[in-house]
């Protein structure tokens, strides 16, 4: 609304012929930019009565509110509109300055509109806040015309006011979202896009242009220039992915690489979209772009890594073979080493031990026999297999194992280690319970023969490895 040039409730600087009448009824008042006449009795008459109806009539049912005010924003008269749009009864406002109901913050604006219309300006409309009567502030929009007399002085000033609160609010959700999505295209680095198909004219958002490196303040380029960003073979690229769009009104994705005006380079993700007209054409295309340079940097580090992973376990891989490959060689080798032991001592030692029992009395005889038994069993597995069932049996049970297997009784294997039978009768209750012989049936001599025996064949499943 445009009002007066005084403060508010200020009425002493008011020109005598400007002095507002306090009627309400629009039959007093001018009705558009034709200059009213004056009558005897210093009221307002209509140029003719069929004008005074239908501006009466306008006034009476028009939703928007209606207003008339002195040079200084006095209501001179207002619409009943004024009580459903500001709660007040029309004849309240009569003779209150406008300027007492608006904004504090739209006072400057306000006085703008004001000064621009009293220098001549035709029609003028601001917007702005103004207070209702249960002190809520409502956004009006008021467009205002002056009104002058025959020697063309602005006797009066027009304005017809709507709210536009609901606009208002459109609009500041619409800023907000706005403003919302730039921060997102900034966070995100990301930004949208359009081109014309019949015109090739194109739109950027704000982080298109921070994207290309390019001063929004030179628009957007052409066609043919953002092709430019690209390599010939992505331009050949781009022109097949936007045909392919027009063609099919699908979408299409591209990761093209782009040298900017700043020097460097950078790797944009392109998604395009159509949109179509009535009969199915492509009318404009659409779509966004994102910088993926840093993701496109990650992901050749994690190829790089993986690439050298599966080559270090292949190469782990290799080692593995050939040290199964070695491993089974040494074992080959013991075998081999050991069948020459065993044909040794069966070929040469062997039988100088038979021959020497037979010139030796009954107590060397014992002893060679221990000496022989003692050879055996370099070339029996015998000891290895023993400490694979129980890895805590001592050397001296080792060795009274291999005298059991020979045959011996526990005294004589008490004679031959020189310590008394008892503490031989523990020692083989102590290797039966290492070994895992539970039951008492099972004779100790037959099963260590039969581990000796079972070497050459898988393991007995009660005797376990």
């Amino acid at each position: 609304m445009n009002a007066g040039r005084h403060k508010p409730g200020d009425r002493s600087d008011r020109p005598a012929a400007e002095s507002p009448s306090r009627s309400t009824s629009p039959a007093s008042t001018p009705t558009d930019s034709v200059s009213p006449e004056s009558n005897r009795n210093g009221g307002r008459d209509y140029p003719d009565r069929e004008t005074e109806t239908r501006y009466r009539l306008l006034a009476d049912k028009a939703l928007d509110m209606i207003s008339h005010h002195a040079p200084d924003g006095t209501y001179l008269w207002v619409s009943p509109s004024a009580e459903t749009l500001l709660g007040y009864a029309p004849e309240k406002l009569v003779g209150t300055s406008a300027y007492d109901y608006f904004h504090p913050d739209d006072l400057a604006e306000v006085q703008r509109s004001h000064t621009t219309i009293m220098r001549g300006t035709e029609v003028y409309t601001v917007q702005y806040r103004i207070r209702r009567a249960d002190q809520r502030y409502v956004w009006f929009e008021t467009n205002s015309a002056v009104v002058r007399n025959e020697t063309g002085d602005i006797t009066e000033i027009i304005a017809i006011s709507r709210d536009i609160s609901d606009r208002k609010a459109y609009e500041q959700a619409l800023q907000s979202s706005e403003e919302r999505l730039k921060a997102a295209q900034q966070l995100g680095r990301m930004g949208n896009w359009e081109l014309d198909v019949a015109t090739l004219g194109i739109e950027w958002s704000e982080e298109v242009y921070r994207l290309f490196d390019r001063d929004p303040a030179l628009g957007p380029p052409s066609f043919n220039e953002t092709l430019g960003y690209y390599t010939p073979e992505d331009q050949a690229r781009v022109r097949e992915c936007l045909r392919q769009a027009i063609d099919t009104a699908g979408e299409c994705e591209l990761d093209l690489e782009v040298s900017l005006p700043s020097g460097r380079s950078a790797v944009l993700a392109t998604l395009v979209r159509v949109s179509t007209d009535e009969r199915g054409r492509a009318v404009r295309l659409y779509g966004t772009v994102q910088d993926i340079t840093d993701r496109k940097a990650v992901e050749r580090e994690l190829a790089d890594i993986n690439a050298r992973l599966q080559a270090e376990q292949q190469a782990l891989e290799r080692k593995n073979t050939a040290l199964h490959e070695v491993l089974e060689q040494i074992e080959n080798e013991k075998e081999a080493m050991l069948a020459r032991v065993r044909d040794n001592l069966d070929q040469v030692v062997m039988p100088l031990l038979r021959s020497l029992e037979d010139r030796v009395g009954a107590a060397e005889r014992e002893l060679v026999g221990l000496v022989r038994g003692a050879l055996s069993e370099l070339s029996s597995p015998l000891v290895h297999e023993l400490k694979g069932l129980a890895a805590s049996l001592s050397p001296r049970e080792l060795e009274i194992c291999s005298m059991i297997r020979a045959g011996m009784s526990s005294k004589e294997i008490a004679a031959a280690l020189a310590t008394s039978e008892g503490t031989v009768r523990n020692q083989r209750k102590s290797i039966r319970r290492k070994l895992g012989i539970d039951h008492e049936q099972v004779n100790l001599r037959l099963f260590l023969q039969e581990l000796d025996q079972a070497r050459h064949r898988p393991r007995s499943k009660e005797w376990g490895s």
